[in-house]
């Protein structure tokens, strides 16, 4: 029998939880001791997800209904770029802040070069129909 703790003070003083027991290497889920087959070890190491290249517009006579699909894969790319040059954008954004806080009154000569790279990066980067404007063509 393994080891049973009680979680009194978390709120769930009614339930009980098994111990967690030492193993070999560790495993996601309850099937790793049933099926060693079935694992996902922590040792792989997830480095993000990897996109392919854009898919081309499916634009054909019809428009998008001749391809729904490869238009609607083109959208979900475009989209992800789209946040992508958003984060950036953020990024630059607060380096901007520390800029102006840190120069205090010459600010306005020592972080134009950031200011102008800010401009630039938010030029065109609108997802939503909201933050578009004369950039987003």
């Amino acid at each position: 029998a393994r080891p049973v703790q009680n979680l009194v003070g978390s709120g769930h003083s009614s339930r009980r939880i098994e111990a967690a027991r030492p193993a070999k290497h560790r495993c996601f889920g309850s099937t790793a001791s049933r099926r060693p087959d079935f694992l996902t070890c922590v040792t792989m190491v997830w480095k993000g997800f990897e996109f392919g290249p854009a898919p081309d517009y499916p634009g054909g006579p019809k428009g998008r209904s001749e391809d729904p699909v490869g238009y609607f894969q083109w959208k979900e790319h475009d989209v992800r770029e789209k946040y992508v040059k958003m984060a950036q954008a953020k990024i630059l954004r607060q380096k901007l802040k520390e800029c102006y806080w840190k120069e205090e009154v010459n600010h306005m000569k020592n972080c134009k070069e950031l200011a102008q790279q800010y401009l630039q990066s938010i030029q065109g980067i609108g997802v939503h129909r909201v933050n578009q404007g004369q950039f987003d063509k």
